[in-house]
């Protein structure tokens, strides 16, 4: 789902920043809205909260009953909407950058940042990490699960321009 959310929300190379879609209406399991609406220090916050939350507008729509379906599943499911804001787009040097910090973050929740940055990583030094999570004013000792988004914004930010 995440490769999905930043597919609708690329930089297009030479048109300048632009968001595919204005607005995505969907279904999905109540585990997976949680996560989507899930804000900073909370159990479901991660990946996908942090991409929604920079992406544009979170909007909860109605739970929907099991029975609703046939076959029933065993789960309940909720629609969302995300309206896409058309600046967004435009404050992210580079979504694939942002992609791989926020899988590096979240990929091992439970570790500092700082213990992760300071291993290095195939998409990044060691030190362009240190130095990232430094400008982007995050505390080397945090979890991933208590940056709120626009720290993740910076740190992208700044790790695509030492690219």
């Amino acid at each position: 789902m995440a490769n999905g959310l930043l597919q609708s929300w690329r930089v297009l190379r030479g048109q300048g920043a632009a968001c595919r879609f204005d607005r995505l209406t969907f279904t999905v399991q109540r585990e997976v809205a949680d996560r989507l609406a899930a804000g900073p220090a909370s159990h479901a916050y991660g990946l996908l909260s942090v991409l929604v939350a920079l992406l544009g507008r979170l909007t909860p729509g109605p739970a929907v009953p099991a029975s609703a379906f046939w076959p029933a599943p065993k789960v309940a499911s909720r629609m969302m909407r995300i309206d896409f804001d058309p600046q967004a787009a435009g404050r992210l040097a580079d979504a694939d950058v942002l992609q791989a910090a926020l899988a590096l973050a979240f990929g091992q929740r439970r570790k500092q940042i700082g213990a992760i940055a300071r291993k290095g990583t195939r998409h990044f030094s060691a030190q362009a990490l240190t130095a990232a999570l430094d400008a982007a004013g995050i505390d080397p000792r945090a979890r991933a699960e208590r940056v709120p988004p626009e720290q993740f914004l910076a740190l992208a930010n700044d790790l695509a321009q030492r690219a």
